[in-house]
């Protein structure tokens, strides 16, 4: 049973499409659903995201290297590698 919280205050709209990608992994699954509550136009740290998550640094940086090769997101990062 899935109970939503009506007066929740922060709120993310994401298509469901993004979620169902069989290409991805479950945790780049969650790394995206993550980075899309941030504003649009809003650059995100890897650093934060490692900070922000009780993964490991290489998991997280796996799940953003899954996401940049199927094309959800650039990493100016990795630009120069």
């Amino acid at each position: 049973m899935i109970i939503r919280n009506p007066n929740a205050k922060h709120h993310a709209i994401i298509n469901s499409r993004l979620l169902e990608d069989s290409r991805l992994s479950w945790a780049a699954r969650g790394v995206l659903a993550y980075l899309m509550a941030w504003p649009d136009g809003e650059e995100v740290l890897a650093a934060h995201l490692f900070h922000a998550s009780p993964d490991e640094q290489q998991d997280i940086e796996s799940a953003l290297d899954e996401l940049t090769t199927v094309g959800y997101i650039a990493r100016a990062d990795k630009a120069a590698s």
